[in-house]
C-alpha cells in the first residue's frame, strides 16, 4: 500500500483583499469611457484614441514554504491542499473596439443633443413670456410680443379677407371674429425658443389655427351692408303675432341672404385653412329660408291674448298716469313653450322709452340761495330704469300699477350754470359745484316781472340791438353787445344806458323783463356759456 503524503503548512496571516467592482459598474464606465469618445470624435471631427485600462492585478500575501515529508517511491495523486482555494472564474467584461461604429456615434451624438436640449428647455422655457425675434405667426411678425398683443396683432390681420359672389368682382370684408388661440400661441413660444430653423436663419413662421369663439352676428351684419338686397327682390320673412291686431302674420319666401350662414361658413374655412384669406360663395347656396311658418304661431298667439292684449297701467313721478299696451308689453314679457319670461333688460328699456321725453312740471333745486321748487322747462328728469323696471315687472305679475322711479339725485346735480335770485337781484356763476363768479343784477320790474323757473340757453350773438314797446306807447332800440336769450324774447345783456345795478332799482326802474348786467358781467358770461347752458331763475 502506498503511503500518503502529508502536507504540513502553517497558518498564514493574509491581508484584506481589495474587493472588485461588479461587473454591471464596469461596464457601464467602459459604455460611458467610449461615448465620451465617439461625441468629441462626432464634435471635433478627428478619432480619438482611447486610453488602455491596466488590467487589475490581486496581490496576494507571501505564504511560507509547506514542510513536505519524504515522498514515496510510488508517485501517488497529491492529495487537495486544505487550506488552498481554488480561484474563482471571474466573468470576462466584453470588449469594446477602440473606435466605435459611425452608426454609434450618431445615436451618441444625438443623445447628447437631446440631454442638452432638455437642460436648455427645462431651465430657459421656465421664464419665457415673449416671442423671441424673428417669429412670424402665419405670416404676421410677432417678435419681442407676448401673448395678449401678438394675439391682438394676428386677430387684426386674419379679419381681413376678401369675398366674392359668383362671378363679381371680388370685395373687401373685415370680419369681426374673436379667435381663441392663447394655448397654441403659447406652445408656439417655447418652441420659437429652441427652433434650429430660427436659431440658423433668424427667423421661423409658424402655421396657426384661427378658432373663432364669437362675432358672427357682427360678421353677418357687415356681409348685409357689402351685400344689401337688390331693388325688385323680396325680403324673406319669419311668419310673426301682430301685436296691434292680435292676428298671425304668414311667412314670406323672399331673396335675403343668409349672412349668418355665411358668417358660420368663413369661420369654418379660416380654422381649416388660416392662410387662405380669400372666400367665395354662390348667391342660390346663400338664400334665406323662413324658419316660422303660420302654423307654428298658434300658441305665440293665444300666449299673446292673454299676457300682452291686457296692458297696465305705469304712474309717472308727477302722478301722470298712461296705459301701455301688447306692443309694449312684449319688450319685456316674452313667449316660451313653457309660460312667460319676464326680461329686466327689456323693462328697463320700456322704462327708458317712455321716459325719453318726459319732464316733470316742477322740479326741487338747491340753489345758492336755499332749496326752492321750480316749474322746469329745461331738464328732462333723470330715470332709474332698474328701479322702474322692477316696479313694471312686479305690477304686470300681479295686475297692479307699475311706477316710474326718478334718480334721487336729479335735483342736485345741475352741472354748470347760472343762477339769478331775484330777490337779492344777484347773479351767480356757478362751475363744477362751486361760484366762481357773481355779479349784480336789474330784473323785470312791475308789470313786466321776469319769470323764474328752470331754462336753457336758446344761442348768443355780438352785437345786437333790442327792439320793442315802452309803457306809454313808444319804440325802443337799444344797442348791446353781449345778447344771450334763454326764455323767448327774455335774456341776459349789458345795459350801457345804466350806471348803477342791484338793489333795489327794479322795482321803480326795472327791465321789460330781461337781465340787465354790467357790460364786464355780459362779457364774461358771453364766453362762458354756449348753446344749452343751464339758467335758473328764482325770488
Amino acid at each position: 500500500m502506498a503511503r500518503k503524503t502529508k502536507v504540513i503548512s502553517k497558518k498564514v496571516n493574509k491581508p484584506a483583499e481589495k474587493k472588485s467592482k461588479p461587473v454591471s459598474e464596469t461596464l457601464s464606465e467602459e459604455i460611458s469611457r467610449k461615448l465620451n469618445v465617439s461625441i468629441k470624435e462626432a464634435i471635433f471631427d478627428e478619432p480619438v484614441e482611447l486610453e488602455p485600462e491596466e488590467p487589475a492585478v490581486e496581490k496576494e500575501a507571501p505564504a511560507e514554504e509547506p514542510i513536505e515529508e519524504p515522498k514515496p517511491e510510488n508517485k501517488a495523486k497529491p492529495e487537495k491542499k486544505p487550506d488552498e482555494e481554488k480561484p474563482k472564474k471571474v466573468k470576462k467584461t466584453p470588449q469594446i473596439d477602440g473606435k466605435l461604429s459611425t452608426r454609434s456615434k450618431v445615436i451618441a451624438a444625438l443623445l447628447a443633443l437631446f440631454v442638452l436640449v432638455a437642460i436648455v428647455v427645462d431651465v430657459k422655457l421656465a421664464g419665457v413670456n415673449k416671442f423671441p425675434k424673428g417669429v412670424s405667426l402665419n405670416g404676421t411678425d410677432v417678435s419681442k410680443m407676448d401673448i395678449e398683443h401678438a394675439s391682438q396683432a394676428l386677430t387684426v390681420v386674419s379679419n381681413d379677407i376678401t369675398i366674392a359672389r359668383d362671378n363679381e368682382a371680388a370685395k373687401k370684408l373685415h370680419t369681426s371674429f374673436a379667435f381663441s388661440n392663447a394655448t397654441d400661441m403659447s406652445t408656439k413660444m417655447k418652441l420659437a425658443t429652441v427652433d434650429p430653423r430660427r436659431l440658423i436663419k433668424g427667423k421661423v413662421n409658424y402655421k396657426m389655427g384661427l378658432k373663432v369663439v364669437a362675432g358672427y352676428e357682427e360678421t353677418a351684419a357687415t356681409i348685409d351692408s357689402l351685400y344689401p338686397l337688390e331693388e325688385g327682390k323680396t325680403v324673406t320673412q319669419n311668419a310673426y303675432v301682430d301685436l296691434n291686431t292680435m292676428t298671425i302674420v304668414e311667412a314670406v319666401e323672399g331673396d335675403s341672404l343668409d349672412s349668418m350662414k355665411l358668417a358660420k361658413d368663413i369661420a369654418k374655412q379660416r380654422k381649416k385653412d388660416p392662410l387662405n384669406k380669400s372666400f367665395k360663395f354662390a348667391r342660390e347656396d346663400y338664400i334665406l329660408k323662413p324658419t316660422l311658418y303660420a302654423e307654428d304661431m298658434n300658441e305665440q298667439l293665444e300666449f299673446a291674448k292673454k299676457y300682452l292684449a291686457p296692458g297696465m297701467d305705469v304712474e309717472y313721478p308727477d302722478g301722470k298716469v298712461v296705459h301701455i299696451g301688447a306692443p309694449q308689453m312684449g319688450m319685456f314679457i316674452l313667449y316660451t313653450p313653457e309660460g312667460p319670461e319676464y326680461s329686466e333688460e327689456g323693462a328697463m328699456q320700456l322704462a327708458r322709452d317712455l321716459t325719453s321725453d318726459y319732464m316733470s312740471d316742477e322740479l326741487k333745486v338747491m340753489t345758492q340761495e336755499g332749496e326752492r321748487i321750480l316749474y322746469n322747462y329745461a331738464i328732462t328728469s333723470s330715470i332709474d330704469a332698474e328701479a322702474s323696471a322692477k316696479s313694471i315687472i312686479k305690477a304686470a305679475k300681479k295686475g297692479e300699477l307699475g311706477r316710474i322711479s326718478t334718480d334721487s339725485n336729479t335735483a342736485t346735480e345741475l352741472g354748470n350754470h347760472v343762477e339769478v335770485s331775484l330777490s337779492s337781484q344777484t347773479l351767480y356763476l356757478v362751475e363744477n359745484g362751486t361760484v366762481t363768479y357773481t355779479a349784480p343784477v336789474v330784473t323785470g320790474t312791475y308789470g313786466h316781472r321776469t319769470p323764474s323757473g328752470i331754462f336753457r340757453l336758446a344761442y348768443k350773438t355780438s352785437p345786437a340791438r333790442l327792439k320793442g314797446k315802452n309803457d306809454d306807447g313808444t319804440d325802443y332800440d337799444e344797442p348791446v353787445t353781449f345778447w344771450m336769450p334763454f326764455n323767448g324774447d327774455i335774456g341776459l345783456h349789458d345795459a350801457p344806458w345804466r350806471g348803477v345795478f342791484g338793489g333795489s332799482i327794479y322795482q321803480w326802474n326795472g327791465s321789460h323783463g330781461c337781465i340787465n348786467l354790467p357790460y364786464n358781467a355780459a362779457r364774461t358770461l358771453y364766453y362762458t356759456m354756449d348753446s344749452g347752458y343751464i339758467v335758473i331763475v328764482y325770488d
